[in-house]
């Protein structure tokens, strides 16, 4: 497998805001001012903002020990804070750097139950032309695919592997799309002898680049 580039690492950051909010109160208008102002965000919510109201901002930067780092999106939510940047370690230093500014400058507490962080990541890589054997069986499985339909609409290339996805039962676990949800596609706009894909996990970016590495050595174990 040969990795290509990563498009999106996301870090959300889960926890009470009642825990952490400036005792002196801070409203949600003069929050995301504040944000936009700080972290150079382009786009930004209409003012005046509700309480409790979902907000988004996109198109930022946080500079965290030197390094510039492009804030891709950043939503606050009744329950936390999101951020997207090009891989997860980056934005768990944005977000980081998030509330060090806000318990400096805002008045921010300390959080009194660690919060809890959920990363999705999105990267795109070039797997073996034999990784369509992950199925044992698949030459026969796309023989039958392949009669069923060149015939009737009459054209002759293969009926290709294109997508798989795995999710965890949403009647077991808590939040499934959000924690169990995996998929590989094949890249538009690439021919299929490229072997581009995209893949998407709740993982950190690294993880999920070597989840697809040790998920493509299954596949080509069973060719």
């Amino acid at each position: 497998m040969k990795f290509i580039s990563s498009a999106v690492g996301r870090c959300l950051n889960l926890f009470s805001w009642e825990e952490v909010r400036p005792v002196h109160g801070l409203g949600p208008t003069m929050l995301a001012a504040a944000l936009s102002e700080r972290f150079g965000f382009q786009t930004r919510p209409t003012f005046p903002l509700v309480s409790d109201a979902s907000a988004k901002f996109t198109d930022g930067a946080a500079v965290v020990d030197g390094t510039l780092i492009a804030i891709h999106k950043l939503e606050s939510y009744t329950d936390g804070l999101g951020v997207d940047c090009t891989n997860t370690d980056d934005a768990k230093l944005v977000l980081d750097e998030i509330f060090k500014w806000a318990r400096a400058e805002l008045g921010f507490r300390d959080f009194i139950r660690p919060p809890k962080d959920i990363f999705i990541s999105h990267i795109t890589v070039e797997f073996s032309p034999d990784f369509k054997n992950i199925f044992k069986s698949w030459v026969k499985i796309q023989a039958l695919l392949n009669a069923s339909t060149q015939d009737r609409y009459g054209f002759d290339k293969n009926v290709d592997l294109y997508r798989l996805q795995w999710r965890g039962d949403p009647h077991t676990i808590v939040n499934n799309a959000l924690v169990s949800d995996f998929w590989i596609e094949r890249k538009a706009g690439e021919p299929h002898s490229e072997n581009r894909w995209h893949c998407s996990g709740p993982l950190p970016t690294q993880e999920l680049i070597d989840l697809m590495q040790t998920l493509e050595g299954l596949a080509l174990d069973g060719s």
